[in-house]
This record gives structure tokens, sequence and C-alpha cells, in this order.
């Protein structure tokens, strides 16, 4: 019987295959060169496509204000944000030429590509999955937070407690750029789309969708589309 090999994970599983036939130095030989093909992350895409978005964002906050040393990053979407979402991006399915008045490419969103990749955005937001960005501390200064700690800071709607929010979020962190959420990242052939919010005082935040478009060398934010702002 052949040699089975198992790689990846329990959602992503790779099975390889070696003949029993082949000597035993050219079935290591075999292994060792299949190994880099596919013992990466299966997070790495998503870890590519979020260090890109965050670097965009930086550099156009950086146009109006002064940049600090770091921001803080959540592992996925606080309960506020994905409620934005599904408000802003899944009730405006049927005016998409209103929600992306502010594109730079706006008829990209009459596309069948896109509109398949923002109706599957649409079904991962409001499915409560979020994505688990741990380990994705690649770019400097760059901090990652549970979910939890951020909602358990920022529970409450009243006004004056969530400037105290705000300043105990900058005493844990003093050079922070406040927080960013993302969704889980969806793909098509040529794009992908992730939903992102960024927050940063009391009345300074804004959640948008990133449309990213495939290169030879990984992804560029193409364009991006606001669903809510203060």
């Amino acid at each position: 019987m052949a040699g089975h090999f198992f790689l990846g994970s329990a959602k992503s599983p790779i099975f390889i295959i070696i003949q029993p036939d082949l000597p035993p130095m050219k079935k290591a030989l075999l292994l060792l060169l299949l190994l880099p093909l596919f013992g990466f992350s299966q997070s790495r895409p998503n870890s590519d496509i979020i260090q890109t978005v965050i670097q965009n964002r930086l550099e156009k906050f950086s146009e109006t204000e002064k940049l600090p040393n770091s921001i803080v990053m959540l592992n996925g979407l606080t309960n506020k944000s994905r409620e934005l979402a599904v408000n802003g991006l899944c009730l405006s399915l049927n005016r998409l030429d209103q929600i992306g008045k502010n594109m730079k490419k706006p008829s990209l969103l009459k596309t069948e590509e896109m509109l398949f990749l923002i109706i599957k955005l649409c079904k991962s937001i409001h499915g409560g999955e979020s994505l688990d960005v741990e380990g994705y501390n690649t770019l400097p200064g760059l901090s990652v937070v549970k979910r939890d700690k951020i909602e358990i800071l920022f529970n409450s709607n009243d006004a004056n407690k969530n400037d105290a929010a705000w300043n105990t979020f900058y005493k844990i962190y003093p050079e922070g750029l406040g927080f960013m959420e993302f969704s889980n990242v969806v793909y098509s052939k040529n794009w992908s789309l992730v939903y992102v919010t960024h927050r940063h005082k009391p009345i300074g935040g804004i959640g948008y969708v990133a449309i990213l478009k495939k290169i030879e060398n990984g992804y560029v934010v193409e364009d991006a589309f606001n669903l809510w702002m203060y």
C-alpha cells in the first residue's frame, strides 16, 4: 500500500501519496521537496492582505495626523462593528451604487465577480465569523489584542464613560493609534474583500470594505467604499 502523509489543517487537509516501490532515500527526498509547497500557514494569504490594508490605512492616516509608533489590532470583529457592517452592507445590496459613491472606481461594483464577493462577505459577517489574527505582528509596533478585552473596556454607550474608556485605552497603549478590526477575507479569482474598522477616539472612527486586486507578488488595495463614519 502506498504511503500516506497528512499536511494542513482539519478544515483544509492535504494528503500526499508516495508509491511503495520507491527506495527509502527517494521517498525521503520527495517528501522534503513537497514540504515547502504545503507546509506554510493556511492563514498566510490573509496575513498578507491584512498587512497590506493596515499599511494602506496608516499611510492615509498620516496625511492628516502625526503618526504614533504603534496601533492595536483585534483578532476579529466586536459585536458593535458586526452590527454596523450588517446594517451598512448587507441591507444595502440592492443599492450598490449608493454605498459605492465614494469609490474611485464605482464601476467595479457592477461586475459579477465583485457582486459575488460582496454577498459572500455579507454572509461571513452576518454569520458571526471572525478572523483570528494571532501571530500577525508583522509590522513594527503592531499589537494584537483579544476581542473580549476591547469589548469589556468599551462596554458602555454613555459618552462620558466612553471618554473614560479611551483614557484607559491610551494608558495601556500610550503610543497606540486606536484599534482596527477585520472580518474574514473573501476571495475570488482576481479580487479579495475584507471589512475593516478603525477607531481612535470617542468621535473618530470609520468602517469600510477594502477591495484588493491580486497581482503577481500578492495584493494591492485597489479601492474601498465606506459604510459608516463618525
